[in-house]
């Protein structure tokens, strides 16, 4: 029988205080644009994974669910994967 489970790293981001930020960005063009763009790099690690370009990690086990403010991004725990799971997680969060 073929073992269901493997050894995965796992990040969970979450933009903290987006519900204040969004409620600010009523009165606050800059905040309307830091939400929007953040919002829209959680979204690209999604596209890009799952894409034909040269970022697709879905080959070497990337998994990438995307909900609200938040992203988890898991994959295998073996190679060089930390190092790109952590890059990910920069690209989210990068100023």
């Amino acid at each position: 029988m073929e073992d269901k489970y493997t050894n995965r790293l796992i990040a969970f981001v979450d933009i903290l205080g987006f519900f204040n930020r969004v409620k600010a960005s009523k009165s606050s063009p800059e905040d309307s644009e830091t939400i929007l763009k953040a919002l829209m790099r959680i979204h690209a690690i999604k596209e890009n994974n799952y894409s034909p370009t040269f970022m697709n990690m879905q080959d070497y086990g990337f998994e990438v669910i995307t909900f609200s403010d938040s992203a988890v991004i898991s994959c295998p725990a073996e190679n060089d994967n930390l190092f790109y799971l952590i890059f990910s997680i920069f690209i989210i969060i990068k100023f």
